[in-house]
């Protein structure tokens, strides 16, 4: 089960969320390449839409923390262009409930398998989002917290462990 303890612990830093969505069918025309993607990064693209949504899908213990104004779409000129080429996904900026920020990086993934290197993009990609960040914020005494938030379009079920220290080869 997915534990997030935000503001009162570290274990936010450990975890992402995974939320598997049933594949459209092959019922669309060919054409249109990736269609869960197209949908997902559009209706994404609305803060309103997109706070519903990922309140609906994010563990209770995380939308507890958040205040119940939208989360701001994060513009890709924050990020440098090395990043932004990555950052194909969407960055939410959220306030918590103490008016604190916080970032949802939702990374929405289009493939047939699991992918148990996926927790090793994420750490990437928040460590570069980390990096721009902290050039706007040089005085910096805590980092912000980041959920990372994975869509998974596959037809297999997502086995995979959504903590880091999966990826870590050690017997604990």
């Amino acid at each position: 089960m997915f534990s997030f303890s935000f503001g009162l612990g570290r274990s936010f830093a450990s975890r992402y969320v995974i939320y598997s969505v049933n594949p459209l069918r092959q019922n669309i025309a060919d054409n249109i390449a990736h269609p869960h993607d197209h949908f997902l990064k559009e209706l994404l693209s609305y803060p309103e839409q997109a706070g519903t949504l990922l309140r609906e899908r994010l563990p209770e213990a995380v939308v507890k923390f958040l205040s119940a104004k939208p989360p701001r779409l994060v513009d890709a000129s924050f990020v440098d262009k090395e990043l932004r080429d990555h950052l194909s996904d969407r960055l939410f900026e959220v306030e918590t409930v103490n008016s604190k920020t916080a970032f949802l990086y939702v990374l929405i993934k289009h493939k047939s398998t699991p992918d148990g290197k996926v927790g090793w993009q994420l750490l990437r990609y928040m460590v570069e989002f980390l990096k721009e960040w902290e050039k706007k914020h040089p005085d910096w005494n805590r980092l912000p917290a980041i959920v990372p938030f994975v869509f998974y379009h596959g037809e297999k079920e997502w086995k995979i462990p959504n903590e880091f220290l999966y990826l870590v080869d050690s017997e604990e």
